[in-house]
């Protein structure tokens, strides 16, 4: 019986200890991770090693080794997947409406480069089990697989109890593909072959005539497939798991509390820009902020902008609409506070429905105790403010009752007639705000101070709900202020026909875009360009090395880019042209 119990007892332990670990490092600040990987790669080739070396049958403790080996490879596979650094090419959050093939296919890239690990080391482990001629290995590897495949369809296609509190914050966007039911049809199958594969596996190993080695190796794996059941089990019986791994857990540690600025506005209006003005009127020595910024794609300028002026700047790329953003913002928000550990916070909401999801997911439990205080901001375009409240007089109406600060940027762009008709409209709107006027996104340093930092409140008269927002602005297919087109600019650029190809765009030749936005490597600099209202503005922008030169259009016209990007080549292409012949004529000449 001993020979029995002893292999259950080991695989219990270790699938027991070795899920713990994987969550603890996973839950650990962000800053960790490198190490982390470093560590758990290097455990990954011992487990190789150790299943090289126990492939051959031999004696019962080349079972126990190459049963420990899989374990550690497969840690390396869940490592390497929760701290996001084999993942796949999206990650962004599923956009809310988004059901069948279309939301599979976007979940298979959210973890296509992982679902190739997992099958580029199955191949590995097939390969050291097969010259040595034993399985022990192999099978715990694929029952690992199985376990782990069938539980994400599972959770995909909906559970009662997914298990969500095991994602950590950074992982948002998996969170969005988890689905809440009492059942799916995939369940009973899952828990059916599990069932027959745990039997078939035992029968196996009670068998007369079977040597030890294989014993010991069949008891560890069916421990493993019991498991497997016994988890698909807890995916529908509402069941407290986390109690399993609570020291795992501890890693997400204390939090410290910050300052909130939230930063709304239009299109255009000159958010980033008043962002970079605040962290630099108000900067405090030793003072750790960050920039939440909830860009439009995963090509954001924004972010580079404010990355450049060396904010420390996070990306919160919200395809997912409120309920995403509204769910996955206030655990983002204790993230940040414990691995940054800042003493203030910006966030830049990308639209007006995310800015009210902002507003209510301060309101949350979770996040109050962590505030200190919040200001609201709402950016107005002096110059194009008729425009946009024509355009989306809710969405707008909405931003500025949200905000007891509003901020009329670009005073210097209009008269003063125009000026004071747009601080009629906004006081008609909301006469309990004060005005700061603008010039570049700067204000009085005087008035900026003055202004009160209020603890969020459960209930706010002005606040409006989920569905109101939903009402004034839909669930849109690519970004918030409507379809979306971004991509890299390969080349150099000449300035003056960079601008003069903005110009035409402005002046609408490539269709209606209310916004492109880009940064651009020149022959010996860079530039950020910006055209917005019918205007163009270039400046001269520094990289980080790592920075991809880009562009990113919104508006109607940015469904069918096809113009505009045969545009932007013909661009690059002239302008290496014209650094060609300005080079040969300076060859003649000497």
């Amino acid at each position: 019986m001993f020979e029995y119990v002893l292999p259950v007892l080991f695989a219990l332990f270790l699938w027991w200890f070795s899920t713990g670990v994987v969550i603890y490092l996973d839950n650990l600040p962000m800053r960790t991770f490198r190490w982390s990987m470093i560590g758990g790669t290097v455990a990954m080739f011992g487990g190789l090693y150790l299943i090289a070396i126990s492939s051959a049958p031999g004696s019962v403790a080349s079972a126990y080794l190459a049963f420990t080996g899989t374990l550690l490879v497969w840690a390396w596979v869940e490592l390497s997947y929760y701290t996001n650094y084999v993942t796949g090419p999206r990650q962004t959050p599923c956009p809310e409406g988004t059901a069948g093939w279309h939301r599979f296919r976007l979940a298979l890239q959210s973890n296509l480069y992982h679902e190739l690990a997992i099958l580029v080391l199955g191949i590995v482990i097939f390969l050291l089990c097969w010259r040595g001629g034993h399985y022990t290995a192999l099978w715990a590897y694929l029952v690992l697989a199985w376990m782990h495949e069938s539980a994400r369809l599972n959770v995909f296609l909906g559970v009662r109890n997914p298990n969500e509190e095991f994602v950590p914050a950074h992982m948002h966007f998996v969170r969005s593909f988890i689905r809440r039911r009492p059942m799916n049809l995939l369940f009973p199958f899952s828990v059916t072959v599990s069932t027959v594969a745990l039997v078939l596996l035992i029968q196996q190993a009670v068998a007369p005539g079977v040597d030890p080695y294989t014993t010991v190796g069949l008891i560890l794996v069916a421990t493993l497939m019991a498991l497997a059941i016994l988890e698909h089990w807890f995916l529908v019986i509402p069941l407290p798991t986390a109690v399993l791994w609570h020291w795992g857990l501890k890693a997400r540690g204390s939090t410290s509390c910050f300052t909130i600025d939230v930063v709304m506005g239009p299109l255009g209006a000159g958010k980033t820009t008043f962002i970079r003005r605040l962290l630099e009127q108000e900067h405090v020595a030793d003072e750790r902020a960050v920039v939440l910024i909830s860009d439009f794609s995963d090509r954001g300028v924004d972010a580079a902008v404010l990355r450049a002026e060396g904010a420390e700047v996070i990306d919160f790329v919200d395809a997912g609409g409120y309920g995403a953003l509204h769910k996955e913002l206030a655990e983002q928000l204790r993230e940040i506070a414990r691995d940054y550990a800042p003493q203030r916070i910006l966030i830049e909401p990308s639209g007006s429905r995310d800015a009210v999801a902002v507003l209510e997911a301060l309101q949350q439990p979770s996040v109050q105790g962590l505030v200190r205080g919040v200001r609201c901001f709402t950016v107005i375009d002096a110059e194009t403010f008729q425009i946009d409240y024509a355009r989306n007089p809710e969405g707008v109406r909405s931003e500025i009752l949200q905000s007891p600060a509003l901020v009329v940027n670009k005073i210097d762009r209009v008269v003063e007639e125009e000026l004071q008709t747009v601080i009629s409209t906004l006081r008609e709107i909301n006469p309990q705000a004060q005005f700061l006027h603008a010039r570049y996104g700067a204000v009085d340093a005087a008035q900026l101070a003055q202004l009160p930092r209020q603890l969020p409140q459960q209930e706010d008269e002005n606040r409006m709900e989920a569905g109101d927002a939903a009402r004034f602005e839909p669930v849109p297919k690519h970004g918030p202020e409507g379809p979306l087109w971004s991509t890299t600019l390969e080349g150099t650029f000449d300035v003056t026909r960079l601008r003069e190809l903005l110009e035409e765009i402005a002046a609408g030749r490539y269709g209606e875009l209310k916004r492109v936005k880009g940064i651009a490597r020149l022959a010996s600099s860079w530039v950020r360009f910006d055209v917005a209202g019918g205007r163009v503005g270039m400046t001269a922008f520094t990289p980080d090395e790592s920075e991809v030169p880009r562009v990113v259009a919104i508006g109607p016209a940015a469904s069918a880019p096809e113009p505009l990007e045969e545009a932007l080549r013909r661009c690059a292409r002239a302008s290496r042209e014209h650094s060609a012949a300005a080079e040969r004529v300076v060859a003649l000449s000497s």
